[in-house]
């Protein structure tokens, strides 16, 4: 028997399991909801958000070889998720990486945040670009293997338009690795689902960035307990009136179907789909520039496994 029994656990999903608000609920009062800054609620928080979350998704050595040796692009890193400790750990076998950016200066590279802090293997990171998230027009039709976005989408405020302009990057048969978190085990908990229609809708009104439709009910919604602590209400109602320059409201939430409807619907196919703790979604999707993905009955064509009550099963 072994010393100390293993925590880290991939943590898999049918993804129409009634089991994913319930099971939010619970690592929400166990991990985000321990506000304490210090002493043993803040060390079990450190201790599972480090073992569950620093190893790779349970697809990884299927996926792995597509990514060896090839070019890509990230939106908005370097990302935690794709370093090599990471959920999807494709920075150590690139080629090369170049990195987009909406500013020279975002609110999280002021902040210092642990993603900023990544480093990335010498060589990787060829060239920083500063560009809007849906318009990459310096960078050519298919320069690139792969395209990597952790934390982006849902900030986005039509993320159709930016799936578009994202695939339009990749050669035939390039690949999308898209990481949103979970609105069930965030600070998201409270608002509904951002369905396929309305996302449709916003790109077919082409709303831009300072589309400002879901601010109120972010302020009516959001959980301040679950994010910045010692922000006052004030101070969060002007950093999402700000967003236009801060870009940090999520304009959409997301469940692991309702990503996997939308990556369909602009013709990604998804070959992998993940939940992984603390808080993300990771869809590992490849381009079909010949037929769009049917986006309905997603769950029926994929195979996940998961534990009796959505406890995860051991990789």
């Amino acid at each position: 028997m072994p010393d100390r029994p293993p925590l880290a656990h991939e943590i898999t999903f049918e993804m129409t399991s009634s089991d994913e608000t319930s099971l939010g609920r619970r690592f929400r009062q166990l991990t985000l909801g321990l506000k304490s800054p210090g002493g043993f609620s803040s060390i079990c928080r450190f201790v599972l958000v480090e073992r569950m979350g620093r190893r790779p998704i349970r697809d990884w050595a299927r996926l792995k070889p597509n990514f060896v040796k090839k070019t890509g692009v990230e939106v908005g890193g370097p990302s935690a998720v794709f370093s090599g400790p990471g959920a999807v750990p494709i920075y150590p076998i690139a080629a090369s990486i170049d990195f987009v950016d909406y500013a020279e200066q975002t609110i999280w590279s002021a902040q210092g945040s642990d993603d900023r802090r990544i480093s990335v293997p010498s060589g990787i990171g060829q060239r920083r670009w500063i560009l809007g998230t849906s318009d990459l027009h310096a960078l050519p039709q298919g320069r690139y293997d792969f395209l990597l976005a952790s934390h982006v989408l849902e900030h986005i405020a039509n993320p159709i338009k930016a799936l578009h302009e994202w695939i339009r990057l990749l050669r035939a048969g390039g690949f999308v690795v898209v990481v949103v978190p979970n609105k069930d085990w965030t600070f998201d908990h409270l608002r509904p689902v951002t369905g396929l229609d309305h996302m449709v809708a916003d790109s077919t009104r082409d709303v831009g960035e300072d589309d400002p439709t879901h601010f109120a009910e972010i302020l009516r919604l959001h959980d301040r307990g679950l994010d910045r602590p010692g922000e006052t209400q004030d101070q969060f109602s002007a950093r999402i009136t700000e967003n236009l320059r801060l870009r940090s409201a999520h304009h959409h939430v997301f469940t692991p179907d309702s990503l996997a409807q939308l990556l369909g619907h602009v013709g990604l196919r998804v070959i992998s789909l993940s939940t992984r703790f603390p808080i993300h979604i990771i869809a590992v999707c490849v381009t079909n520039h010949d037929e769009a993905t049917d986006d309905r009955g997603f769950a029926a064509r994929t195979s996940c496994n998961r534990g009796p009550e959505g406890i995860p099963d051991q990789a």
